[in-house]
């Protein structure tokens, strides 16, 4: 059966490398860099979040549509854990780290860093799946 959806997965790498990258800049001395990264991080972070869940909702019906079992999918699951580390940061930034708690910026940290990295396996997980029909 013919492939449904675009593949805009060029697209999100580039934003999630963009976001690390922002991040990481965060252990910089200098106090003006510091605060532009964490400003664009702030700025880009929501919208992102907003790109993936589309981007999820398209997948989803992508395999719904192509009659694929949805829950045997390891692309699924890895986008559905996605998701959901995202939100949980998204919640806890929300809280303005529960009035600036070492121990919520840890986590947030920590929460951005195995997102990214499960990022990266969905990626190879869609190419694998991509190239299975």
């Amino acid at each position: 059966m013919r492939k449904l959806g675009l593949n805009i997965e060029p697209i999100q790498t580039a934003r999630r490398f963009f976001l690390r990258y922002t991040n990481i800049d965060r252990e910089y001395k200098d106090e003006d860099v510091v605060v532009k990264n964490l400003s664009s991080h702030r700025k880009i972070a929501p919208w992102m979040f907003l790109f993936l869940a589309l981007g999820y909702t398209g997948g989803v019906l992508s395999l719904v549509m192509q009659e694929q079992d949805l829950f045997a999918s390891p692309h699924f699951w890895t986008g559905s854990v996605v998701l959901l580390l995202l939100l949980v940061n998204g919640i806890i930034s929300l809280t303005k780290f529960g009035g600036n708690q070492a121990a919520l910026l840890t986590i947030h940290a920590y929460l951005g860093s195995a997102a990214f990295s499960l990022m990266v396996i969905h990626a190879f997980l869609g190419v694998k799946l991509g190239m299975s029909f």
